[in-house]
């Protein structure tokens, strides 16, 4: 009895034992060293994560990150990207820890990485160029994307040519009529294109059948040249309106709309059939939409609304509310043990207070 006693107190010794080794290795495992800096990604984009001249990085994501860093006991090197699809490839490959920024949380990503508590509410929004619809360039350079700039040149010339025989019957016929080439030439343009832009039909102070016939058959010509004229301007500015009037979302089909490469804003448009235009940070974009490469621009609404904000000398402005709502989050890769680690980190600021006055700073009360 005495032997078998000794032989259950030395096995219950051996299982604590084990359990200890296996809680400390878990503990090496699932904890990573405070001596060893997480490598921490980042994507410089308004609100979220900006860059001063010196090189500081500041931001919604990285004051959020710096409130939990202490909670967490690690410090971090942050590592900059120059692209959204380049920092979500590190995080998915496991080359970073995590991935602080203004990342949307989308089940086409969760497929890739894994998502922390989340941050912040967001969404998509529209932005197009607030600049006059009707103005001269615009008209201009209607009329030549049109081919009426070239027709009206044809016209021109035809004009200009008739005006050559007209001033040789106008001086038979017209004693007062320019006895020089150059002045005789003028002459006969001026009245050819008065008759054909006024339809004036004294064109000498000659009347004769002659005259009146080819009055006549001018004023005809004159009247199909100003309406054409009328309705090409009429046309171009009509087709400027239907084509730039847009107030939200809804409006962008069958127009070019630029997004960012790897974002939920080109996910979106693409499964609305939309015409989308790629671009890799939003300052390419919206250099597109100034230069009209395109008509609208789809990305994220704060990260939109802090870069009008940050360039009021722009003609830039958001239309419509925000749609496509998610919710913003850090994210680290598959299976990562840091992710508990972080969301209890989170949780903690937002009990405490500090997460909402970080919130209020860079988006006030909503």
């Amino acid at each position: 009895m005495l032997h078998l006693a000794k032989h259950l107190v030395t096995l219950i010794a051996t299982i604590v034992a084990a359990c200890a080794v296996s809680a400390e290795t878990f503990a090496q495992v699932a904890v990573p060293p405070s001596a060893s800096p997480l490598k921490v990604g980042v994507f410089v984009e308004a609100p979220f994560v900006t860059k001063d001249a010196k090189g500081t990085l500041d931001g919604f994501s990285v004051e959020v990150w710096k409130a939990i860093e202490p909670k967490l006991g690690v410090t971090a090197n942050f590592c900059e990207f120059d692209s959204f699809p380049a920092l979500v490839e590190a995080v998915a490959s496991g080359s970073i820890d995590l991935a602080v920024c203004g990342m949307l949380m989308t089940s086409a990503l969760e497929h890739r990485l894994e998502f922390t508590h989340p941050v912040a509410n967001g969404g998509l929004r529209v932005m197009v160029d607030s600049a006059p619809k009707h103005s001269l360039q615009a008209l201009w350079r209607g009329l030549v994307e049109n081919g009426h700039v070239t027709i009206l040149g044809y016209g021109a010339l035809i004009v200009g040519a008739c005006s050559i025989p007209l001033m040789f019957i106008w001086r038979k016929l017209d004693k007062d009529f320019p006895a020089t080439p150059h002045d005789g030439f003028a002459e006969a343009f001026y009245r050819t294109v008065s008759l054909t832009m006024s339809g004036k039909a004294k064109v000498t102070t000659v009347s004769t059948w002659i005259t009146k016939l080819l009055a006549a058959c001018w004023l005809v010509c004159g009247v199909g040249i100003v309406a054409y004229v009328t309705s090409s301007v009429t046309a171009v500015m009509t087709t400027q309106s239907l084509r730039q009037s847009i107030n939200s979302v809804d409006d962008l089909a069958g127009k070019p709309v630029g997004v960012i490469t790897g974002t939920l804003g080109e996910s979106y448009c693409v499964s609305r059939g939309f015409e989308t235009r790629t671009f890799l940070t939003i300052k390419a974009a919206v250099d597109a939409l100034v230069a009209h490469e395109v008509l609208a621009l789809v990305a994220d609404g704060p990260e939109l609304e802090a870069f009008d904000q940050a360039n009021p000398a722009l003609p830039i402005t958001e239309v419509g509310p925000l749609f496509a709502k998610r919710r913003y989050a850090f994210a680290v890769p598959m299976h990562s043990a840091l992710r508990h680690r972080i969301n209890i980190a989170l949780v903690e600021i937002e009990e405490s207070g500090e997460s909402e006055k970080i919130h209020r700073k860079y988006f006030g009360d909503a």
